[in-house]
């Protein structure tokens, strides 16, 4: 997030909530909806994966470069993984609906984007935000509210 220009930050800014991470805690699991992604300040979540013969093994540790909970950002999804925080810590945490808004708004106002009235250069301007958006991240997970408190 701290990567973002200031006018596009400004676009996310009203909904964003810093949570809590609490050690052991879950975030999400294979199979939960995905509403929220969520950006580590501090602390690590790992990703893990459920196999065919019911053994769970991680897969990804996320931390401050990630995010949890992307594939929101495009509409209502699933988790195909399981989150728990294993370093407790601190996150942005904002609606993926609010992020696609803000990406659309983006590139309806020519004034916030000098590119997005340029056809191909609007089009790659707008790749390179979401994947500010969603560097390093996992394309799966969701924001738990019962296993987050606000910060």
């Amino acid at each position: 997030m701290a990567a973002l220009p200031s006018a596009d930050f400004d676009l996310l800014a009203p909904e964003l909530e810093t949570v809590a991470l609490l050690e052991d805690a879950s975030i999400s699991h294979n199979g939960d909806p995905v509403d929220y992604v969520l950006f580590p300040h501090s602390g690590a979540v790992s990703l893990m994966v459920d196999l065919a013969d019911g053994q769970t093994v991680a897969s990804a540790l996320i931390g401050r470069e990630g995010a949890i909970g992307t594939l929101s950002v495009f509409g209502p999804s699933s988790s195909a993984l399981t989150a728990i925080v294993r370093a407790a810590g601190t996150a942005l945490a904002n609606p993926g609906a609010a992020i696609s808004r803000g990406i659309s708004a983006k590139f309806r106002d020519p004034a916030r984007d000098p590119d997005s009235h340029q056809g191909d250069a609007g089009a790659a301007s707008a790749r390179r935000s979401l994947q500010c958006a969603t560097s390093g991240a996992s394309p799966d997970g969701t924001l738990a509210d019962a296993h987050l408190r606000p910060h």
